[in-house]
């Protein structure tokens, strides 16, 4: 039977928050495979953004300092998911097509030496330009995107097994959650990077699913 998903949703205080978070919300709410539970990280005051998390069905809400970083937030947050879940990173301007947390969750069970799913990364502004999508670094540790800004056309949807992604969108298996959580001390790129790292130190693999945008 499938793992359930514990979405970990990430929003930063602002005047334009309630909107974003709300349109993030919604985003979720209209995946073809529900979420099962959520936790709602707030960087910064949660004034702004109280009365949509009290709208919403999070189990659980966390503040943090506004000057956190994804990897901070996650980790203030990771507790939170249930045994036997696996863990969904997203931040509130990242928004998952309908069908993302299907693909996601598809591309990490069809194989069990699978620890870690992200997705293909579109630019908001052009959607038919790649954001982000696989990682790799040099031997001198310098990080390396694959793609960023090229028009998608499906070029790079082979690729399967990489090193890292970005983490944004990350779909962490259940039995890798704890030991993934990221590291609060790298931000951007990195952080992602370093956790497909750690799974390959571990002997697992890091997946892409290109049809999960």
């Amino acid at each position: 039977m499938p793992a359930p998903v514990h979405a970990v949703l990430v929003t930063r205080s602002s005047p334009s928050a309630a909107a974003r978070i709300a349109r993030a919300l919604a985003a979720l709410d209209a995946q073809t495979r529900p979420v099962d539970s959520m936790s709602i990280v707030v960087c910064g005051d949660p004034s702004p953004v109280r009365e949509a998390v009290d709208a919403s069905s999070a189990m659980t809400a966390v503040t943090v300092s506004e000057r956190a970083t994804f990897a901070a937030a996650i980790e203030a947050a990771i507790d939170r998911v249930p045994e036997g879940s696996h863990a969904w990173l997203i931040d509130d301007g990242s928004i998952p097509e309908p069908n993302a947390l299907a693909s996601l969750t598809a591309a990490l069970e069809r194989q069990p030496s699978v620890a870690v799913a992200a997705p293909k990364l579109v630019q908001a502004a052009d959607r038919r330009r790649i954001e982000s999508f696989g990682t790799t670094m040099t031997r001198w540790g310098r990080t390396i995107e694959l793609a960023r800004g090229e028009y998608d056309q499906g070029q790079h949807d082979h690729a399967d097994d990489v090193l890292g992604a970005d983490a944004r969108g990350m779909l962490l298996s259940h039995d890798v959650v704890a030991a993934l959580v990221p590291d609060r001390a790298l931000s951007g790129i990195d952080e992602g990077l370093d956790i497909g790292v750690r799974a390959r130190l571990a002997g697992r693999r890091h997946a892409l699913a290109p049809r999960d945008r």
